[in-house]
């Protein structure tokens, strides 16, 4: 059998299966203080599509925030809308995302897919235009 431990306790996987939403919820978080994770992840469902943005913890407050906000000032709802109403969009081979540009909005949006066709935001920022 495999075991996961949390709290030097330990917890059957196979019973991992039979536990509330809110029991997964409280293993995740002791997972996550445990490791002293830095970021963590939260999705938005926008016209049927699954988008999942990078949480960053800021260590002036101690609280997460969005990384594309605390690095660029652009908020998940801004790069969302962005995808929808892109004007261009590239693949970049070298880096292995897509990198599609608004002009309605002035915003860049660096997106790849995860599976089941889900999309991860990597990052969104203002931008003047796109070369390329």
């Amino acid at each position: 059998m495999l075991y996961v431990p949390i709290d030097k306790s330990k917890i059957l996987l196979k019973n991992l299966l039979t536990l509330t939403p809110i029991q997964c919820i409280d293993i995740y978080n002791t997972i996550c203080n445990n490791i002293n994770m830095q970021y963590k992840y939260k999705m938005f469902k926008i016209k049927g599509q699954k988008f999942v943005v990078k949480m960053d913890l800021n260590p002036l407050t101690n609280e997460f925030e969005y990384h594309m906000y605390i690095r660029h000032l652009v908020t998940p709802q801004q790069a969302i809308a962005a995808y929808f109403s892109k004007t261009s969009e590239i693949y970049n081979e070298e880096r292995k995302r897509y990198e599609l540009y608004s002009s309605s909005l002035d915003i860049t949006v660096y997106y790849t897919y995860l599976k089941e066709q889900d999309i991860l935001l990597i990052t969104a920022f203002h931008q003047g235009g796109q070369d390329g």
